[in-house]
């Protein structure tokens, strides 16, 4: 009787030297409980190959015929799915595709599991007689997902549930925590470092997909962590793996591998090296402005006004005054956001239609101008930019002051009150300009004033009056400035 509830590995071994003994072994296991099964299946398969007698029997039991030992013969490996699940993921994580001959459909490795959840998160999995092809989507789903059978692979699960749209639950990995680390607890602790919000428990994890940023691993002298996370390298700047030689237990050549099937796009390689800092009042166009920035100059866009109403939308949610500013530092800081194609995020849910609501614009300017408030969004902000390669047009209120002090260029973009107003009223579908005028005087005396992070324009600024401009003219100015800077 042997207890399996925690790896198959004791089965299997049980099970090798069982024809090589004088008499039968029967095995049976502690409350019916099998974990990895498949893999004692697999095992099952190639001692046939090899001429024992060996059968599943009622229980479930397994019996093996004693003193028949072993018999020579030819036996194909299949290639190890256990290992074809990096480059797959690879190509699923960077939206690129690739084959990998030779992984059969039909094969009994558990890992297999790992190309249908490939499929459940959005990816295109074509199966021939050749193997299979891989070809990620633009963006990855959430997935749930019981991977008792397949444990070795809820790894790179888990990493690529940090880039998927949605939460993602994988369960049933209890003993994932007795592998060569515990995995789990690793999971927890490197998706953190990434800033990717997480939870465990005894036998699972729960992933919000976000935005990751760059940060050092920690492998535990564990292979499939570093090989993981190695893969979250290709798409997050500054991934470094220490201690990466722990590869050498299954794959000694991985990073050259992975090296040789991964290709740098010009649109990454050629991007312009630049941080573009646009500040200015409400009204003066930043958002839109800085949007097509970053579209003409292929550089990604921060909008750090959605950081701070998720910030407000949060305390608002939880029925918090805003005047009592400890609750209010504790609510903002109990939360991770994140800012991806314009979609701002709390938690891995996408809150940006909630963060325009009348309840968030009346508290956003005192929940703004808490200094511990301000400290954290500054971080979010920065870590956000140093996981997009360290470029950016990177808008708000003090961006080219506080945020980005050393930005390659600074604008501050202005306009006459009744302007400002009038393009407030139509972006929030409202007729009662003098009203909205009264919020935008209201707004700039509370942002100037504040002891933190006040809104003014850094000295070494291009100052910009957009009332008499067209959104081309505001738009084509900078971006030629921007390019001029970059030559120089």
């Amino acid at each position: 009787e042997m207890d399996a509830s925690k790896s198959s590995q004791y089965v299997s071994a049980v099970m090798l030297i069982a024809p090589l003994l004088e008499d039968d072994t029967e095995i049976r296991f502690v409350g019916d409980v099998i974990v990895s099964k498949p893999y004692v299946d697999m095992t099952i398969d190639t001692m046939r190959s090899f001429g024992a007698d060996v059968e599943w029997i009622a229980g479930p039991a397994i019996r093996i015929r004693g003193s028949t030992g072993y018999a020579a013969t030819q036996f194909e490996i299949e290639p190890d799915v256990s290992s074809a699940v990096y480059p797959a993921a690879a190509a699923a994580v960077s939206g690129g595709g690739l084959e990998l001959p030779g992984i059969n459909r039909q094969s009994r490795q558990a890992d297999l599991k790992f190309f249908d959840i490939l499929t459940a998160m959005g990816c295109e999995v074509l199966w021939s007689d050749r193997g299979v092809m891989v070809r990620g989507p633009a963006k990855l789903s959430a997935v749930t997902c019981d991977m008792g059978d397949a444990p070795d692979a809820s790894l790179m699960v888990a990493v690529l549930a940090a880039f998927a749209d949605g939460t993602s639950v994988i369960s049933n990995v209890a003993n994932l925590r007795i592998k060569e680390s515990d995995r789990l607890a690793a999971l927890d602790e490197q998706l953190a470092s990434m800033g990717i919000e997480r939870s465990t428990t005894a036998d699972s994890i729960v992933v919000h997909g976000g935005v990751a940023r760059g940060a050092v691993i920690e492998t535990y002298d564990d292979h499939r962590i570093a090989m993981s996370f190695a893969v979250a390298g290709l798409v997050v700047p500054e991934i470094t793996i220490q201690d990466s030689n722990c590869v050498a237990k299954t794959w000694p050549g991985f990073f050259e591998v992975l090296d040789g099937i991964t290709v740098q796009t010009a649109r990454v390689s050629d991007r312009m090296k630049l941080i573009v800092a646009i500040d200015g009042p409400g009204g003066s166009g930043k958002t839109t402005v800085s949007r097509r920035v970053g579209e003409d100059l292929d550089l990604p866009h921060l909008d750090t006004g959605a950081f701070y109403r998720a910030a407000t939308l949060v305390v608002v949610e939880a029925g918090i005054d805003t005047d009592d500013t400890e609750a209010v530092i504790e609510e903002v800081g109990r939360h991770q956001y994140g800012y991806d194609s314009s979609r701002m995020m709390v938690g891995g849910k996408d809150v940006s239609e909630g963060i325009r609501s009348d309840a968030v614009t009346r508290a956003a300017s005192p929940v703004s101008a808490i200094s511990e408030v301000r400290r954290v969004m500054v971080a979010q902000q920065r870590d956000w930019v140093a996981a997009h390669g360290g470029s950016a047009v990177v808008e708000g209120r003090d961006i080219g002051t506080v945020v980005f002090p050393d930005a390659d260029l600074k604008i501050y973009l202005t306009a006459r009150t009744e302007v400002r107003a009038q393009r407030r009223a139509v972006e929030q579908g409202r007729e009662d300009l003098s009203q909205v005028a009264g919020d935008l005087e209201r707004r700039d005396k509370i942002d100037s004033s504040r002891v933190d992070s006040p809104l003014t324009a850094a000295e070494d600024a291009v100052i910009l009056d957009t009332s008499d401009l067209s959104i081309e003219e505001v738009v084509g100015s900078i971006v030629a400035e921007a390019r001029r800077r970059a030559d120089a």
